[in-house]
């Protein structure tokens, strides 16, 4: 295999490659191993998830800044524990000091919805904002911010969590909507609505609210992160960035020579922005721009057209049929949005399930 600028450039017989190395070249020898390609990873969001990486999260952040805490046992156990956890937490905190409850699915996972949980009974979302009422929250930490977020895609939030969310993003009326929200202030799954109405706050919750005043600690759980997913192979990703710190922090990484995995992001925050000119003109003309480790490949349809739709019935009540977002129809103003950006030369990329 000759290698050249960090890139594979050839592979073949010792001979032929010994051939193309030159008298300075460096010469390993393997000892008979074998060179694997790196994984590549379509669809991993990994500022998604550092962020709940319990040996990341603890290894950077002070309990002085963040008072953190993670619950790893069943969905019953932990919605049982969650109120004396967070009294705990509650009870080391200074006055307007954020605190952070990372709620997994076990151990090992084996308590996801994402498979089993579709059929089993034992296996449900306790941040449905019904299970663990704001109210509760509110009582248990009346003077502290409090976050909690699961391993996939629940958030809830307490009201001063979702007050301090709202001056952030105050410049966005959807933000505010979504934050007083239909199913309950501060639930959120992929949406801050708790049905992707927009980008949601397991996204940006963390980075850019409860962190936004420790960026060098952000950008250390982030280039862990990069780290982490390499240390398993994967060398590569394309992911959307769903929120403003995943482009300064990864942007700040590269430049800095700290990217430990390849990283082609898109661009999926408010995509209403496309219908402006001058956003979508930019957005076209950033297209593959950066460097090899870090650079823009397009849009995301997240938060645009479509999502899930489906005629399919659905197979529990817990999972009902996903039919919110059938707006991929001529009428509809996103799908205009979307056409003047393809024929303006908008590369696009497609996230959706369904039948329709």
């Amino acid at each position: 295999m000759y290698v050249k600028d960090g890139k594979v450039q050839r592979v073949g017989t010792n001979a032929q490659i010994r051939a193309l190395g030159g008298p300075g070249a460096r010469v390993i020898d393997l000892k008979g191993r074998t060179v694997l390609p790196g994984l590549i990873g379509t669809h991993d969001h990994p500022h998604d998830f550092d962020a709940v990486n319990r040996w990341i999260v603890n290894k950077v952040i002070p309990q002085d800044v963040v008072v953190t805490r993670f619950l790893d046992g069943s969905p019953e156990e932990n919605l049982s524990a969650l109120p004396k956890v967070l009294g705990e937490a509650v009870s080391k905190a200074k006055p307007g000091q954020w605190i952070y409850l990372v709620v997994e699915f076990g151990k090992h996972w084996e308590y996801s919805a994402g498979a089993r949980g579709l059929f089993d009974k034992k296996i449900f979302n306790i941040l449905d904002g019904k299970r663990i009422p704001q109210q509760m929250l509110d009582a248990i930490a009346p003077n502290n911010p409090v976050l909690i977020r699961d391993v996939f895609t629940g958030t809830l939030m307490n009201s001063r969590a979702v007050a301090e969310s709202k001056e952030v993003w105050k410049d966005y009326p959807e933000f505010q909507d979504c934050l007083t929200g239909r199913e309950g202030p501060g639930v959120s799954g992929a949406g801050p609505c708790g049905q992707g109405l927009f980008m949601g706050g397991m996204r940006w919750a963390f980075p850019d609210v409860m962190m936004r005043d420790h960026y060098p600690l952000t950008r250390e759980v982030y280039r862990l992160g990069t780290s982490w997913w390499a240390g398993y192979g994967e060398t590569a990703v394309s992911s959307s960035c769903f929120n403003p710190m995943c482009v300064q922090v990864y942007n700040d990484l590269d430049r800095a020579g700290q990217m430990s995995m390849r990283w082609q992001f898109g661009w999926a925050w408010v995509p209403r922005a496309l219908s402006e000119s001058f956003a979508r003109n930019f957005v076209i003309a950033m297209r593959d721009r950066g460097s090899d480790y870090f650079w823009f490949g397009g849009f995301s349809n997240v938060g645009l057209i479509p999502g899930f739709c489906t005629t399919a019935e659905p197979v529990s009540t817990q999972y009902p049929a996903r039919s919110w977002r059938c707006d991929m129809t001529p009428e509809h103003p996103y799908y205009k949005t979307l056409y003047d950006f393809i024929k303006g030369g908008g590369r696009f990329s497609f996230h959706s399930a369904g039948d329709k």
